[in-house]
């Protein structure tokens, strides 16, 4: 069903491409934060980090696709050229989702972010190249997820949820990398590979055919706890777990072997509202494909502005983020706007951001390139789900990257926030991060 749905996107947008904000030079920039702190320092020590994995995966790709197109240009003008450049993409992409560090690696290492900031150890079985399927996060005691539901139960939702949000970011970096730095790599199949993975997986959660994959799973797992993944089935204990926030993580009953937590969640677990709560975040995800850059339309003209504009629906630590993301550019000024509805079960709550996208900057005669990002949003209170009161909350970031010569740039970046759930933070606490890297940059 992926496969011929992407063949399908493919197809739509070889004869709908409009590439109007990329010219045909390759550009690749890729910012890697080396050290991010105090994240690094966690648990004795863990690497990666959100935005770290996040930066090695597009990074993976970029290169990925870039050699792939050395061979056969997804771009040329030959139409039998370019149709074959892309189905190579598009293959490689499908083959090499289950290995590191591709997708579904990304998609483990965030729930492993989350269970390193609460000091618990994790282990990605992407790693043990079982060739696709269920792969777990293994390695994990159920005493480590007893605690974390007791004393941080919205940190224990936002873990279940983890794993969709990352491959949502991952296909927003690659949309801003067009936009904002006219990479040129194709890209896009691997965009809506994202969005179908993940409406693939919610469409089994909210759905019977959950029972009979966790009853498969527990049965192959027998009496090894370190077998066992931290959760089953991501979107059923995300749906679970939202409202029970005071309910024991023993509650779950004895695993079916005798041995340990029963820590996965059926379908048939959860009451009706529930049932119909997953259902209706099942239906929202599909807002994702409101999305041009899947049809290769990169960017529209507005006098002299470049203009593109996409939807995110995201699951959160106290429900969802519906979020309008508007992309604006003319000459070297770069916005990015985004308007935030955050849902919890009582009402909507709202939410605002802009970033000021490498503003350059002359100091001391040196040349720097800015990058604040401001928000602002009132979340459920102790990001809970049943929270009727709202809770203000900000961040505010700076990034200055040094321009040099060479095709390495170091940056620093200063990041604190208050109380509240941020895609792509680990910490929905008050947190004050710093990032110190590179930015490798090739034209």
């Amino acid at each position: 069903m992926r496969l011929r749905m992407s063949l399908m996107l493919l197809l739509n947008s070889f004869f709908l491409e409009k590439a109007l904000a990329v010219d045909s030079t390759t550009h690749l920039n890729l910012d890697l934060p080396v050290l991010d702190s105090p994240f690094n320092f966690a648990n004795r020590g863990s690497f990666p980090s959100m935005q770290q994995s996040l930066v090695i995966t597009k990074g993976f790709y970029r290169f990925s696709h870039l050699g792939i197109s050395k061979f056969i240009d997804p771009y040329s003008e030959s139409w039998w050229t370019r149709l074959f450049g892309r189905l190579s993409i598009l293959t490689y992409d499908v083959l090499t989702d289950a290995l590191p560090p591709a997708s579904a690696w990304l998609h483990e290492e965030w729930h492993r972010a989350v269970m390193s900031e609460h000091d618990i150890d994790s282990y990605n079985g992407v790693y043990d190249f079982n060739g696709g399927g269920s792969i777990p996060v293994r390695k994990v005691k159920d005493e480590d997820l007893e605690n974390l539901k007791k004393d941080h139960p919205e940190d224990f939702v936002r873990l279940s949820a983890a794993g969709f949000e990352s491959q949502y970011e991952l296909s927003f970096a690659f949309e801003k990398d067009i936009f904002f730095h006219d990479t040129h790599t194709w890209d896009y199949a691997q965009i809506f590979l994202n969005y179908a993975d993940a409406s693939s997986y919610m469409g089994l959660c909210a759905s019977n055919a959950a029972d009979k994959a966790t009853e498969d799973s527990e049965d192959n797992e027998g009496t090894d706890i370190s077998k066992r993944d931290f959760t089953g089935l991501d979107c059923t204990a995300w749906a679970y777990d939202l409202d029970r926030p005071d309910e024991p993580y023993s509650d779950r009953g004895i695993h079916p072997s005798g041995v340990g937590i029963r820590r996965y969640i059926r379908f048939s677990d959860l009451d009706q509202s529930e049932q119909t709560y997953l259902k209706k975040q099942n239906d929202l995800l599909y807002l994702n494909y409101l999305d041009p850059f899947l049809l290769g339309f990169n960017g529209f003209h507005w006098g002299s502005w470049l203009w593109n504009s996409t939807v995110r629906h995201h699951l959160t630590s106290f429900g969802t983020s519906t979020d309008l993301n508007i992309f604006l550019r003319k000459s070297d000024f770069k916005l990015l706007t985004i308007l935030h509805a955050y849902s919890g079960k009582a009402r909507i709550f709202p939410g605002f951001e802009i970033q000021l996208i490498d503003r350059p900057f002359l100091f001391f005669e040196r040349s720097f390139f800015l990058t604040p990002r401001f928000m602002i949003w009132q979340q459920p209170e102790d990001q809970l789900f049943a929270s009727h009161e709202g809770v203000w909350g900000a961040l505010l970031s700076l990034r200055a990257s040094y321009l040099t010569d060479k095709k390495l740039s170091p940056f620093v970046e200063l990041e604190a926030k208050t109380q509240g759930w941020v895609a792509g933070i680990v910490y929905t606490s008050r947190s004050f991060a710093t990032r110190i890297g590179v930015i490798w940059n090739r034209i």
